[in-house]
């Protein structure tokens, strides 16, 4: 019976102090030929957001920046693995439709050079990194209603959010980036 007092008196002890852990999902998603369409009528306006630039903290990267084209915002971390199972999807729809899509990938990294490391030793991920310290207190995170890894948001040209959550990991990432965006360069292969 001590020893499990002890379990939970050590724990207990171990998180006080700290901020509440992110949490880290594989949650199900829906099945492609469920996804939801997004029509007009139910698309939101993108919040404003401003995160610091990865590699260089003066820069920052803002909704504004990306006006008339659509921008793939991806919440991650390198110690978040189901993250890392959706890095090869965002790498071949980075390729396919990189010509009318940016990709944001923000890091919830501890530090930068954790993130960095991760791109040179596992995954070059060659496109925009934003970085908020791990962090989902950010006010441009908590204003994606941002409180799990993976997250990812899909915004379109006009500003308005097409698509968020589960539309946009495993398997619906493609199909929902295509029907968005519209058809791929004729050169790009589907994960």
């Amino acid at each position: 019976m001590r020893g499990a007092v002890l379990v939970v008196v050590c724990a207990l002890a171990a998180s006080v102090g700290r901020a509440q852990a992110p949490r880290i999902t594989d949650a199900e998603v829906t099945p492609a030929a469920a996804a939801p369409e997004s029509t007009e009528a139910d698309r939101a306006e993108a919040p404003a957001f401003a995160f610091p630039a990865l590699a260089d903290s003066e820069a920052v990267y803002t909704l504004d920046q990306f006006a008339g084209r659509f921008v793939l915002v991806d919440f991650w971390a390198s110690w978040c693995v189901p993250c890392h199972a959706e890095i090869p999807r965002i790498a071949a729809v980075h390729k396919a439709f990189g010509d009318r899509l940016d990709v944001l990938s923000v890091s919830f990294d501890r530090y930068p050079d954790d993130a960095e490391a991760f791109r040179r030793r596992v995954a070059p991920m060659p496109w925009l990194h934003g970085f908020v310290s791990d962090d989902f207190g950010h006010p441009s995170v908590v204003a994606f209603g941002v409180d799990r890894l993976p997250a990812a948001v899909l915004i379109g040209p006009d500003g308005t959010i097409r698509a968020r959550g589960g539309e946009l990991r495993r398997d619906l990432l493609w199909p929902t980036v295509e029907r968005e965006v519209g058809k791929p360069r004729s050169d790009a292969d589907a994960p």
